[in-house]
């Protein structure tokens, strides 16, 4: 995760190869625009607000004027295909059975420790 600031004020939050600009709501990657719906941006926004924090489902419904828990599921599981490899093995957008979502965006650093402390052993 690298949150940096641009000349012009813009808020950018960068995980692997996406930067999500947190003013404008727009998904890059590798410098091309990722279309969202308006419900992804919010959700996007929302995980890029609070890394790493669990955010239980019935607080994401409440978030959305009251919109049901399987609704909610579903705009998650949209949001995964645009930014997961692997939707059946997420790096990012974690689910914590039975609690909630989390935006995990300690992967990448945690990553790169192990793979340069293995250069040692």
């Amino acid at each position: 995760l690298s949150r940096t600031k641009k000349d012009n004020g813009k808020n950018i939050i960068s995980f692997g190869e996406f930067k999500f600009d947190l003013n404008n709501l727009k998904l890059e990657k590798n410098n091309e625009i990722i279309y969202l719906t308006e419900l992804e941006k919010t959700l996007l926004k929302i995980f890029c607000e609070k890394p790493n924090f669990l955010f239980e489902r019935e607080k994401l419904c409440s978030m959305f004027n009251g919109i049901n828990e399987r609704s909610i599921d579903v705009q998650i599981n949209r949001l995964r295909k645009k930014i997961e490899k692997n939707q059946k093995q997420p790096i990012y957008l974690q689910t914590l059975r039975n609690k909630g979502y989390i935006f995990n965006l300690w992967y990448e650093p945690l990553l790169k420790l192990l793979i340069t402390c293995n250069e040692f052993f």
